[in-house]
């Protein structure tokens, strides 16, 4: 191909020579080696005053760093869009770029942006979320009241709510039970001051095939005075 080949849709023909008849014509696209870019975050989600750790992959389109892209532009977007930390001359080695970016500790919270440009046009881009970290009022335990045995054809089971410094916690429980293949056995709702306990008894006889077999259950605790949800999921057998 020659050197200053623009991109753009093109038509080839073949025909032949010396006698041998031959003709076939064929459209083709060209575009000028491509470069392609990741961009790998440490996690996927931050709080206010963590770092964020990241780094950018750039290569050809034979999968290898590219020989005429030495440095790149990297912004980092606040949720407003507005540039938070930009590299406008990057450099890469071996076609990766890392940084980190100290997120301060009262920021815009919401789905943040990395934006990679070369030569003026967008690579590759990637977003990471910073929320505020919500510290839960209280401890949910779950567990079953007596070891479930085939013939009760029940489960029996205890709640138990308090807050961190262990008083008991009053509000409204709500216990979904999920039978082995994940279908929606019964749903109970019952006023707990601490600890309660609730007996869920199948809808239909429950026969075991096997030494064990698990069900699911999935406990929300309401708050009576703030509304606060705290939830548990656990499988038993």
């Amino acid at each position: 191909m020659p050197e200053n080949l623009s991109d753009g849709n093109y038509k080839i023909t073949i025909d032949g020579q010396n006698g041998f008849s031959f003709h076939k014509e064929a459209n083709l696209v060209y575009q000028q080696k491509s470069i392609a870019g990741l961009i790998q975050i440490s996690k996927p989600v931050f709080k206010p005053g963590d770092t964020v750790q990241f780094r950018v992959i750039v290569l050809d389109h034979e999968l290898k760093p590219p020989a005429r892209v030495n440095t790149i532009h990297v912004r980092i977007h606040a949720p407003d869009e507005q540039v938070i930390r930009e590299w406008s001359t990057a450099k890469l080695y071996a076609g990766v770029f890392e940084n980190e970016l100290q997120i301060a500790t009262s920021p815009f919270l919401g789905m943040w942006q990395i934006t990679v440009l070369v030569n003026g046009e967008e690579v590759v881009s990637k977003e990471f979320e910073v929320k505020e970290y919500v510290l839960s009022l209280f401890d949910l335990n779950v567990y079953p009241s007596t070891i479930p045995l085939e013939e009760h054809q029940a489960l029996s089971l205890t709640i138990k709510a308090e807050y961190h410094f262990g008083k008991p916690v009053n509000g409204l429980a709500k216990v979904e039970l999920y039978l082995e293949d994940d279908e929606l056995d019964q749903r109970k709702e019952f006023e707990v001051y601490g600890t309660g306990q609730v007996e869920l008894r199948f809808k239909g006889e429950l026969s075991l095939y096997e030494l064990s077999q698990n069900v699911r259950v999935r406990t929300t605790f309401i708050e009576q005075y703030t509304s606060k949800e705290g939830a548990k999921g656990c499988r038993m057998c």
